[in-house]
């Protein structure tokens, strides 16, 4: 199957906490840790932060670590395979430190 320009294949854009039905985000090579230390630190967060981790995909929408993985591996982004997690992405399977 061909993907057209009008429909771009699905990616992961960011890490991203769901908390409390709000999507907190932090662009790349930000990892969770970093982003919840951004929500403590500079969004004046309640410790600790108990959302659930996953990532923002190219469609702005929330995907649990699951669901990124099968995004990721479809879309050809990870740079790292996902034997170390099982069936969920973690950011070092995206990009490295900058």
């Amino acid at each position: 199957m061909e993907l057209s320009k009008t429909n771009p294949t699905l990616q992961v854009d960011a890490v991203a906490i769901n908390q409390n039905d709000k999507i907190y985000t932090l662009p790349p090579p930000a990892r969770h840790p970093d982003l919840m230390k951004y929500m403590v630190m500079e969004l004046q967060c309640q410790m600790p932060v108990r959302g659930e981790q996953g990532f923002v995909l190219s469609d702005s929408s929330f995907a649990t670590r699951e669901r990124a993985a099968e995004v990721a591996l479809t879309a050809g982004q990870c740079v790292m395979p996902l034997f170390y997690h099982g069936k969920e992405l973690h950011s070092e399977d995206l990009w490295v430190d900058l």
